[in-house]
């Protein structure tokens, strides 16, 4: 019997592991499909800021792929959805779920063809086609491309989160992987006499604070602090060691990947908006100081990181939730009397964790970006760097993920 229970449960390990497998494929050969109509060589965008953006969100800005727009306008849904039923005007849990899908799918819809827009404004159409002659019918035709690529992404996305690992983030996982892919093979064609004394001391500091990143993202994705709970259901041994966990980052690699994606929605606006008000100085003030190449882009983006790196802790751990839960279940924190009592306890401590794990996101993130402003020649090497902290995050949601799976097998049915 428990070796039929393992044979199902490794089936169903491989199974999963395949979907996604498939998934990454169909995403890979997607990326290597070009726009139509666009002349990807004079259309080669060399802005960090929006290969950031990109790389954070499963895009392919570079190369002008069907995917280019990842699936930020998603994200960026998210986000704005998350503001829109934050107060009681509109309560997402009276709402019939096939509304709320509707709603969002509109709202992404908007921001996808905004998005698109705002890249497809700098690009070079293919001056071969016949009918190119028409600049706003080639313009909607690809943007029309480019939207279908993001919703069939998150379609994908959806689908691995049924039957794979990794939900929708394994896109933006194998987006960062690919780029850090495409850097290392770079490497091996660049002349260290190319770089000056003090490029190469930035670059020594850049590969340093990769290591540290890397080292303290694994550290402070194990953390956590246990607040020790009476649960009434249980006794003896399995009682005392009844807790709750809250990690030191609750906020995962989560502020890091939207921090980018906020920020990128005013700046496809604006460039969509220089479509049909070009040469305006305002617009092109804004384009050209929120991005991460100037001190304001830094700073809003630091403050984006800080800020969402509180909130999300308390999405991801919700202390209204918990406490009306705790008291619905009879269960109790030692010492913390049920009720409103509890909840300021659990806002205290997830509070005290979400200032911990966003000071340290807002500084591993930063630094590189600082470093690119003092040297933009390798603004290239500080978004690679700056995406460390997601890799290892979506990594380990993954291990915890097949974890689950296997070790739910291990258990025999009751019926």
């Amino acid at each position: 019997m428990n070796n039929k229970r393992h044979t199902i449960n490794q089936g169903m390990l491989s199974t999963r592991i395949t979907f996604t497998l498939i998934i990454l494929t169909i995403f890979i050969i997607g990326r290597n499909i070009p726009l139509p109509l666009v002349d990807v060589e004079q259309s080669v965008n060399n802005s960090h800021f929006f290969e950031a953006i990109s790389m954070a969100t499963g895009g392919d800005i570079a190369s002008l792929s069907v995917f280019v727009l990842g699936i930020g306008p998603y994200m960026s849904m998210m986000i704005l959805w998350r503001f829109i039923t934050l107060g009681d005007f509109i309560d997402e849990r009276k709402m019939p779920t096939r509304i709320v899908d509707r709603w969002k799918s509109i709202l992404t819809l908007i921001i996808a063809i905004i998005q698109s827009l705002g890249i497809l404004s700098n690009v070079q159409f293919n001056q071969q086609i016949s009918f190119l002659n028409n600049y706003w019918l080639v313009l909607m035709a690809t943007c029309l491309f480019s939207v279908s690529g993001t919703f069939f992404l998150i379609w994908l996305g959806n689908q691995n989160a049924l039957f794979g690992f990794g939900n929708t983030t394994i896109i933006i996982l194998a987006g960062i992987i690919l780029k850090w892919v495409d850097f290392i093979k770079e490497l091996f064609y660049l002349d260290s006499t190319m770089f000056s004394e003090v490029q190469l001391q930035f670059l020594l500091f850049l590969g340093c604070w990769i290591v540290f990143i890397f080292i303290t993202s694994i550290f402070v994705e194990l953390s956590e602090q246990r607040v020790p709970l009476h649960r009434i259901t249980l006794s003896g041994q399995f009682a005392n060691d009844s807790y709750l966990p809250i990690k030191l980052n609750p906020a995962g690699g989560l502020p890091i990947m939207y921090a980018l994606t906020v920020m990128s929605l005013p700046q496809y606006l604006f460039q969509a908006l220089t479509l049909i008000i070009p040469n305006n100085k305002v617009l092109q003030y804004l384009i050209l100081h929120l991005q991460m190449s100037d001190p304001l882009g830094v700073i809003t983006y630091a403050c984006l990181i800080f800020g969402l790196g509180i909130g999300f802790a308390f999405v991801n751990i919700s202390p209204r939730d918990l406490a009306e839960d705790l008291q619905k279940s009879g269960d109790y924190i030692a010492n913390v009397p049920s009720g409103k009592p509890t909840y300021d306890y659990l806002t205290k401590k997830v509070g005290g964790m979400a200032f911990v794990g966003a000071t340290w996101l807002t500084i591993a993130t930063t630094v590189p970006w600082i470093i690119g402003l003092l040297e933009p020649s390798l603004s290239e090497v500080s978004t690679l760097v700056a995406n460390v902290v997601i890799l290892v995050s979506i990594v380990a949601t993954i291990i915890q993920e097949i974890q689950t799976v296997y070790i739910r097998g291990q258990y025999a049915s009751i019926l």
